[in-house]
């Protein structure tokens, strides 16, 4: 019995009257205890305990309902069609007692639920409702039973290593993605804020996807550093403008550099424990609005004290623990895989050359939605990324100094840049995808965030990649397309060593030194860069990752069901 998993049940459809009912005999063990609401307009809330009996029976014990009306049976409940449905009954002999009272009971509900047992040992869930005989407390019973379908979402706390659980929806899909043009820094979007641009791109990938806002179940948007005045507020603000509605939750996430990927799964496990059918994932970052902060003034200053403006977007890219800036992690890296400055020149050339060469073949018209913006010529189309340099050279890279220590190999050039932008995806179960006829372009296979030595973080991506690769069984020559965020050129040449990822699979449009790197919107770009140009090449997988200021580093794999 100690291995038995606790669960939280999250909605139950029930037809009890306003009694308080409690099972008599002896209690083994407490399975699950719930808060359960219906799906319905009027709320009916009460608390479900399930038990076991010594002789291994299940038992349930429902307390403090709240309501005393009835809630009709939802037989087109959208989470039946893809719940395995298994038909139990319980026979109870013995009586039941509410307060003080022995009451007896003349029938016995038979309860459809659609669950499958979730431990293999365990082949029936028996739960006991009676409804009770004559008059109590001055009202006439009901004297017949209605036959109820119980609805369990299931969220799984812990679990034994040796039971494997049913999940909601099998699959999680993305049915949509769509970004802003990036813009660079101090560029045509520093005037938008985070809230504005995630606007944006949420309401292009809704569109794409063709789902109304009333079908989202959340929202959750990868975000770092909070720019506005409002960003606090910046998933919930966004939600609210595109019209989802004011009762489905919202949730920011920062794993930094991997923000956009967190977010895709967040998102992901939102599906899989059948909390949300649809669920809005992505990321978004104005790095042009970062402030400036004056510390230590806030309870008055002091005679004769210096007090200096702090660059708070300049000093957040140093990792105070290892004392380290970010560019000085790849010069550490660069030098441990014998990265040659003239190869990381080479390679910052090289992402330049494959935007441009992308950017003329159209392949970024799939993922990016044009903006209107206000100019003093009038309104004017912002639909391309405006950091690229596509007529960079070698020769031209040279001539740049290195800019985190002498004879280095990290230069304005071959480092991403800071930019801003916003990208989205919308993913769906099973059930949601047959349901509202959505059309997906990857499934998302698996996923993890692992860590690394805070000093060489940039090499994150490698361990990442090779997790996701032993979940899903698969060999990196499986993988047709590899996207690893080019967050400086010697960081990323080493994962490409540390993995041996072949040039023709390795961002094959470019990436961050090009297109530019706003913190939060990077992995959900990559992600929904990935969905669109698998489908244009018509290749089954791909892998996109990143590494993570701090020593981290996150992957994902996609695979193509067209």
């Amino acid at each position: 019995m100690d291995d038995i998993p606790f669960a939280f049940a999250d909605s139950v459809l029930h037809c009890l009257n306003n009694e308080s009912y409690s099972l008599t005999g002896s209690l083994h063990d407490r399975v699950w205890t719930a808060a359960c609401s219906t799906h319905q307009t009027r709320r009916v809330n009460f608390e479900l305990d399930i038990f076991f009996r010594d002789n291994g029976t299940f038992l349930c014990y429902l307390q403090r309902e709240r309501s005393n009306d009835h809630i009709q049976t939802l037989s087109n409940e959208p989470y039946l069609s893809y719940i395995r449905i298994d038909t139990v009954a319980f026979s109870m002999d013995g009586p039941l007692q509410r307060k003080n009272d022995e009451m007896s009971f003349n029938e016995v509900l038979d309860i459809v639920i659609p669950l499958k047992p979730l431990l293999p040992a365990v082949r029936e869930l028996h739960f006991v409702i009676g409804q009770p005989n004559g008059d109590y407390d001055g009202r006439e019973q009901r004297k017949h039973l209605r036959k109820l379908d119980f609805l369990w979402k299931l969220q799984v706390a812990q679990y034994h290593s040796d039971y494997l659980f049913d999940m909601a929806s099998k699959n999680v899909f993305v049915v949509a993605a769509k970004r802003t043009p990036f813009g660079t820094f101090g560029g045509k979007l520093k005037n938008h804020s985070a809230t504005d641009l995630a606007e944006i791109s949420t309401k292009a990938a809704l569109q794409e996807a063709g789902v109304k806002p009333e079908k989202v179940d959340h929202i959750i948007i990868g975000n770092v550093i909070q720019t506005a005045s409002d960003a606090i507020y910046l998933p919930r603000h966004v939600g609210l403008r595109v019209g989802v509605p004011q009762n489905v939750g919202a949730l920011a996430v920062n794993r930094l550099c991997g923000s956009g990927f967190q977010a895709v799964v967040n998102a992901s496990h939102q599906i899989l424990l059948g909390e949300s059918r649809i669920v809005v994932a992505g990321g978004v970052e104005n790095m042009s609005q970062t402030p400036y902060t004056v510390r230590n003034v806030r309870f008055g200053t002091t005679l004769g004290a210096n007090y200096e403006f702090e660059d708070t977007l300049w000093k957040g890219l140093t990792d105070s623990h290892v004392k380290l800036p970010m560019g000085m992690t790849a010069e550490k890296l660069g030098a441990q895989y014998k990265v040659t400055r003239e190869e990381a020149d080479a390679f910052a050339v090289r992402s330049q050359t494959l935007w441009k060469k992308a950017k003329d073949a159209n392949v970024f018209d799939a993922e990016i939605v044009a903006m209107k913006l206000k100019s003093r010529k009038g309104e004017v189309v912002f639909d391309t990324d405006e950091h690229p340099r596509p007529g960079t050279t070698v020769e031209q890279m040279a001539k740049l100094p290195p800019v985190f220590q002498k004879n280095g190999l990290v230069n304005a050039g071959n480092a991403s840049g800071i930019c801003d932008g916003s990208a989205s995806l919308i993913l769906a179960g099973d059930e949601a995808v047959k349901a509202e006829g959505l059309k997906p372009l990857v499934r998302i296979v698996a996923w993890d965030a692992v860590g690394v030595d805070p000093s060489i973080m940039g090499i994150g991506p490698a361990p990442a990649i090779r997790s996701v690769l032993k979940k899903a069984n698969l060999k990196l020559e499986d993988i047709d397309l590899v996207e690893v965020n080019e967050a400086f050129a010697p960081q990323a040449l080493a994962v490409q060593r540390e993995l041996g990822i072949a040039e023709e699979k390795f961002n094959v449009n470019g990436g961050a030194i090009a297109l530019g790197h706003p913190l939060g919107a990077s992995g959900a770009r990559i992600s929904g860069h990935l969905a669109h140009e698998m489908k244009r090449r018509g290749v089954k997988y791909g892998i996109g990752s990143a590494c993570i200021g701090g020593g981290q580093g996150i992957a994902i794999l996609f695979e193509n069901v067209n």
